[in-house]
């Protein structure tokens, strides 16, 4: 491949983008995959591989973005046919991890499509020793499947992994993709900082938020749909999990007397009596963002969306619990630990470390900072809007028909 397809030279002609989705197309989805923002500016058409890729799809509940132009394909024949009838200029890849990812992007390697990937939202890692130590003491299984899926990888030599040809890169994290871009990097804002300039702009006209919040940042750690769609265990019991996470609401409430607020994540909008589940607190959904503007202390597990507490400098105490170390999760508390240096309690554990770490809480500038530049976005970039710089990068490329072969930092 020497480029973009060049062979379309008519006069104001709309690129044609196609979303390849792998991920349950809920309102959030609609927005994180691009199309919210997409569709404004080109012809933008959701393949839909959900039922074809992930045989557990049809056991999630959940309530679809109306979008008119999504087409679901049940096999890699159905995809080749519509990608031969569409013919689009560019594939973003939103699909979630699947033996067929890799013919998916070999079909379009073939049909010289440039393959776009975003990074957004990736998670801090612990170093990999430190990552190695913790699996042998707590959870040696995991370690053996991670072991023998990579031993797999490696030893499959009919297997040629494709470097995508557009790489969305927020912050530095750049050096977690599995293979650099053939073409080009833009550098691009996270969602969440996008989000949380939305959500000062409201404070404009309004009374300057109090910071006497007491905020926690749901997960939905303990029934997330996403493990249908990976094969990944629930990682506890859920029932033990909310009892436990209701003792620690208590406690903090006792220290701070006022009530702890609930981010929830979006999940629990399907998941029967998931409001009640948190207690008699205020448990508000869509409003992350705003909810953290009025915080003056957040806890949570390792949510991503601890970004909006890392942006507004609040400080941050993690919650885990001897099951939660024991399982894949376990690894990523303490990896969030590890970037943001907060304390970490065991609900458990008596109430008076928790005490400790709530009244002790404090920002660590200088870790707060990293995570920004390392995972949200890297100083002097200039996304005013999601997908900003990719919607100007296609605009470019609809007007010279031509792509550029060098990185780029928008």
């Amino acid at each position: 491949m020497n480029g973009v397809k060049t062979e379309k030279t008519i006069v104001n002609y709309q690129p044609h983008i196609v979303v390849l989705l792998g991920v349950p197309f809920t309102e959030q989805n609609y927005k994180r995959t691009g199309v919210a923002y997409l569709e404004h500016h080109f012809e933008v058409t959701v393949i839909d591989c959900n039922k074809w890729l992930y045989p557990d799809y049809a056991l999630l509940n959940y309530q679809r973005h109306s979008y008119i132009d999504r087409i679901e394909v049940a096999s890699m024949e159905a995809l080749q046919r519509l990608i031969a009838s569409v013919k689009p200029d560019f594939a973003i890849d939103c699909l979630n991890v699947s033996p067929m990812k890799q013919q998916i992007r070999l079909e379009l390697f073939r049909r010289d499509i440039p393959f776009v990937v975003r990074r957004t939202g990736l998670f801090p890692h612990l170093p990999r020793k430190k990552l190695l130590i913790h699996l042998l003491r707590y959870n040696p299984t995991y370690l053996f499947q991670r072991l023998k899926q990579r031993l797999t990888k490696l030893g499959d030599l009919t297997r040629t992994d494709l470097s995508p040809d557009i790489a969305l890169l927020a912050g530095r994290s750049r050096s977690k993709l599995e293979a650099r871009p053939r073409l080009l990097e833009i550098a691009i804002a996270d969602d969440d900082v996008h989000f949380l300039r939305e959500a000062r702009l409201k404070w404009l006209f309004r009374p300057v938020p109090q910071r006497k919040a007491i905020l926690f940042l749901d997960d939905c750690i303990a029934e997330a749909k996403d493990y249908l769609l990976t094969g990944l265990p629930i990682p506890m019991d859920v029932h033990k999990y909310y009892a436990l996470l209701r003792k620690s609401f208590d406690i903090v409430e006792q220290v701070f007397a006022c009530k702890v607020v609930v981010a929830a994540h979006p999940d629990g909008l399907h998941i029967p009596g998931y409001v009640e589940k948190f207690g008699p607190r205020d448990v508000r959904f869509g409003q992350t963002a705003g909810l953290a503007l009025e915080a003056k202390l957040v806890i949570g597990h390792a949510s991503t969306a601890l970004s909006f507490a890392i942006m507004e400098k609040i400080p941050i105490v993690l919650l885990s619990c001897r099951e939660l170390h024991s399982s894949f999760k376990g690894a990523h508390i303490l990896a969030m630990q590890h970037a943001i240096k907060a304390p970490l309690v065991f609900m458990e554990d008596e109430g008076e470390q928790l005490v400790s770490a709530c009244r002790g809480a404090r920002v660590d500038d200088v870790s707060y900072q990293n995570y920004i530049e390392e995972f949200l976005m890297m100083p002097g970039t200039k996304e005013e809007q999601p997908w900003g710089a990719f919607i100007n990068y296609v605009n470019f490329y609809a007007k010279t028909n031509k792509q550029p072969c060098q990185s780029t930092r928008n």
